[in-house]
């Protein structure tokens, strides 16, 4: 569940994006941040399983969560539409969730609000326009990939994300591959993480 590598967990914002009292909140035992993204989770009008009409305003992160789920679903669709109904790679998926999201609170990705709220419009953009690369890397090696950013550019997200597997029960870090990611152009480096 909750700290589990691979997944999407979602936080629970308000209509004013702001983070809700029923939210849970990371890191996770070795530091990893969860949740991963938020989403609008208070008041949502939906079925509901008691009353007479069998609907109300509910709030929590059972009401964000389907957000995020249906956004998901939709995305792999327009994947499969793009690529000759080749389904797409999990981690690709949750990278253009995570990395063009909405930040909120703190700067960058944070304990409470993850990387921010979704924006599935921006998230399919990212494969719409091939704005993406799958490689795969073996132990102790080094992969580059040349970006071109267009003139005028104010903001790059460049994310790594990979698939972890499982590791052994209770071990901290849960981390099994570590993998490190460095842009840089011909006179600097850049630093991982929000400048």
């Amino acid at each position: 569940g909750k700290s589990a590598k691979n997944n999407i967990l979602v936080a629970n914002v308000t209509s004013t994006d702001a983070i809700s009292s029923s939210s849970s909140f990371g890191p996770v035992q070795d530091g990893r941040v969860k949740p991963d993204v938020s989403a609008m989770g208070t008041n949502v009008f939906s079925t509901y399983s008691t009353g007479p009409t069998a609907y109300a305003s509910i709030s929590g992160t059972s009401m964000s969560t389907p957000g995020v789920s249906g956004s998901v679903a939709l995305l792999v669709e327009r994947f499969k539409q793009l690529n000759n109904n080749t389904l797409p790679p999990s981690a690709l998926i949750k990278s253009a969730v995570l990395n063009t999201a909405q930040d909120l609170g703190n700067l960058g990705p944070d304990y409470r609000f993850g990387y921010g709220r979704i924006d599935a419009l921006e998230a399919v953009r990212v494969l719409e326009n091939n704005r993406y690369a799958v490689n795969n890397i073996a132990n102790g090696a080094l992969n580059e990939l040349a970006i071109t950013v267009p003139p005028n550019t104010v903001r790059l997200n460049v994310m790594l994300n990979w698939n972890d597997p499982a590791g052994a029960p209770n071990a901290n870090p849960a981390l099994v591959n570590n993998l490190d990611l460095t842009v840089s152009n011909s006179s600097s480096n850049y630093c991982p993480g929000y400048l």
